[in-house]
């Protein structure tokens, strides 16, 4: 892997910026849409939405080298 890097993004905008999490978050959107996870509906008046997130995670093998990026779309529960 060249162009390694080393921090993890805090915002969707900060990811977009470097192919290696755009690369991720497509493999994770495409996971998403392939096992049928959500299913877009339009929102109801009155009714308030769970709002969600992307994480970003580098993971790392025993000698501290990049193992994997990692991303995840999770649901804010207690919004």
């Amino acid at each position: 892997m060249t162009n390694l890097i080393y921090f993890e993004p805090s915002t969707f905008e900060e990811a977009t910026g470097q192919q290696v999490w755009k690369d991720t978050l497509f493999e994770e959107y495409q996971s998403i849409m392939n096992n049928d996870v959500w299913e877009i509906m339009p929102r109801l008046k009155g009714k308030s939405m769970v709002t969600s997130k992307w994480v970003f995670k580098i993971k790392h093998i025993v000698d501290g080298s990049i193992d994997k990026y990692k991303v995840r779309f999770v649901a804010i529960g207690f919004s």
